[in-house]
């Protein structure tokens, strides 16, 4: 079933540079469903133990053979030994204390799309293309499960279920899994579950998200999450069924929960953020930045570049200010220049003569926030070296809107 959204806000805001507009529009509480409350511990019919799966990429030429054509073209000439795979030296290499198999049980997947959160009471929580497993802090397995298996009871046409995110709560002591099924607009949905307590093995509520609020032939793709003292937030990317996520982008969304419903079980209280556009031009992949400390903030910031620019300093810092269960939220953006440029990167070097890593574009991947301070990470073209690196960037100026970027290129 598809809800079609008729009740809209439309407000527009003024960057805070170069006169330049951003507008945007919201709803509230478009369409969920409670597929029901688990428990990870319970036995589970038809398990599936093992799941590796590749799963392959809709083709298509422009888009995608423009930014394949960006990652290589520094490819033939940086086969010189100094641009060939380094192990790590030895004064980079930390010591270890103590280390364990963070997925011993379950398979791999192409891509391996990991993530990891790890409680106060030090139980880890890692998930991996299309599974879950659970360990103590000593690395003895507490269990594991496939998304799959999760679902498998109550979710009709089940037949994708990957691309999963995992957040440790520290105002809850509680967990939050994210993770997307269907790659078509016959079946898209945003699985989220809900601890009930601290223990990650025992009771879940689960929910499912329209993948696809819209008319139209599009679904949901590569969520990221973060999370305040109130809300979860998701950004995914909306994709035009049987295209490429380049050639087929639509626009980014941004859907921010109420925590506690979810945790209870209760219906959920939500928000949608769409049709975000900076000049009239649909932004591409927003990422949520974690808040480092637990704070009353009623907001979260969130950051965006230019995913496919061979060279571009551009950041974009998103700002939304109220909770879910709030008359109204707004939401903001601003521009920023970093003092370097970042740019697509072409293809990593393997340890194995002749692999390379696909290094796909430069969007923001990871970052966090603190008072008037902020980090974050995107892959990037290192000019020094001409090869692919991380761009780092440290920002200034949340309080004020005085940004200011200092920027280094990690690379081997």
């Amino acid at each position: 079933m598809r809800i079609v959204i008729s009740t809209l806000t439309i407000i527009a805001f003024c960057s805070s540079s170069f006169g330049q507009s951003f507008t945007y529009k919201v709803t509230s509480n478009p369409h969920s469903v409670k597929l029901g409350s688990f428990n990870m511990s319970d036995p589970v019919e038809n398990w599936v133990e093992v799941e590796n799966i590749n799963y392959p990429e809709h083709h298509n030429s422009n888009s995608e053979a423009k930014i394949t054509r960006n990652s290589q073209r520094f490819d033939n000439q940086n086969k010189s030994n100094k641009n060939q795979y380094i192990s790590t030296p030895s004064d980079l290499q930390p010591d270890t204390g103590r280390n364990f198999n963070g997925l011993p049980v379950g398979g791999a997947g192409i891509p391996n799309d990991n993530n990891m959160a790890i409680s106060n009471d030090g139980t880890v929580v890692s998930v991996i293309n299309s599974s879950v497993s659970m360990f103590k802090s000593d690395g003895s397995l507490i269990r594991y499960r496939t998304l799959r298996t999760i679902v498998n009871n109550v979710l009709p046409n089940l037949d994708r279920t990957y691309d999963p995110k995992i957040v440790y709560d520290p105002y809850e002591d509680k967990f939050i899994l994210v993770f997307l099924q269907g790659s078509t607009s016959a079946d898209t949905r945003i699985i989220v579950g809900f601890t009930e307590t601290n223990n990650p093995d025992g009771g879940w509520n689960f929910y499912a998200l329209d993948g696809n609020p819209f008319t139209g032939k599009t679904w949901s793709d590569y969520p990221i999450i973060s999370i305040n003292r109130n809300d979860l937030y998701i950004t995914v990317n909306i994709l035009r069924d049987n295209e490429s996520w380049q050639e087929g982008f639509e626009q980014s969304v941004v859907w921010q929960v109420n925590k506690a419903n979810g945790y209870k079980g209760d219906t959920l209280v939500k928000r949608l953020f769409y049709d975000l556009k900076f000049n009239g031009s649909s932004i591409w992949s927003i990422c949520p930045i974690m808040p480092t400390v637990q704070t009353n903030d009623d907001g979260i910031y969130l950051l965006s570049v230019r995913p496919s620019a061979l060279e571009n300093d551009t950041l974009f810092i998103h700002r939304i200010v109220g909770n879910a269960k709030s008359s109204s939220s707004e939401y903001s953006l601003f521009v920023a220049k970093a003092d370097k440029k970042y740019g697509v990167p072409p293809s990593a070097y393997q340890p194995s003569a002749g692999f390379r890593l696909q290094t796909n574009d430069t969007r923001v991947l990871s970052g966090f926030y603190t008072q008037d301070h902020f980090q974050y990470v995107q892959s990037t073209y290192v000019p020094v070296t001409q090869s692919s690196g991380i761009f780092h960037g440290i920002g200034r100026g949340l309080k004020d809107g005085k940004f200011t970027i200092e920027s280094n290129y990690i690379y081997n």
